[in-house]
């Protein structure tokens, strides 16, 4: 728990006030002017390390206070312009707290989560690996033999045919000469017998 303490200072016309934190940190929250003698503005300054920075510009007309938030864990000065009016400046001091931050805590959190869980291993470590080879040697290879087989056999059966088809050509030429040499033979048997009836019918009438 961060322990905050009240803190504040005057600052008259012509001077300059040094602060010291020390071991703790201060915080100037708003700075005002005390008294309303002028109508001047009064500008207000902060010198740290031999420099000169203002810090905000006070009118009693229409800046009496200005808020502003400066934090210095070293030595500083304020002074201001005017010659009449006082400022006061007003704030706290702290100690330092070091607080966590969120994107620290994730960052822990992803790293015990990282360590709780383990990596995944494949149950089939080769898997992937077969594949790849397969598809490297070409594991559509067996589709192309098969097809080559079956041309193989087209061709063959193709030739089978050839062979038969030529044998029944030939079986069925022999077969017509067959018939053509039978048909001869009962032509020429039939018109012998022809011949001989009419012989044996023109001797007939020849003698009655």
């Amino acid at each position: 728990m961060m322990m905050l303490q009240s803190h504040g200072v005057l600052v008259r016309p012509g001077e300059t006030v040094k602060c010291n934190p020390g071991e703790l940190y201060c915080h100037i929250s708003q700075i005002a002017l005390q008294d309303d003698k002028g109508n001047e503005d009064v500008r207000v300054f902060v010198k740290v390390d031999g420099n000169r920075i203002p810090i905000g510009t006070l009118s009693v007309d229409k800046y009496p206070q200005c808020k502003i938030g400066l934090v210095f864990e070293k030595e500083f000065e304020l002074l201001h312009s005017s010659k009449t009016s006082n400022i006061s400046a007003l704030g706290f001091t702290f100690r330092e707290h070091k607080i966590k931050s969120y994107s620290d805590t994730s960052t822990d959190e992803d790293d015990d989560s990282d360590e709780e869980v383990p990596l995944a291993i494949p149950l089939y470590p080769n898997a992937d690996d077969d594949k790849s080879k397969e598809t490297e040697n070409g594991a559509e290879k067996p589709a192309a033999t098969q097809f080559c087989k079956l041309k193989n056999a087209c061709d063959v059966g193709g030739a089978d045919d050839d062979d038969s088809d030529e044998n029944a050509v030939d079986s069925a030429e022999v077969e017509s000469g067959d018939d053509e040499d039978s048909n001869d033979q009962d032509g020429s048997e039939s018109s012998d017998e022809v011949g001989e009836a009419l012989k044996a019918r023109l001797g007939q009438q020849k003698h009655p």
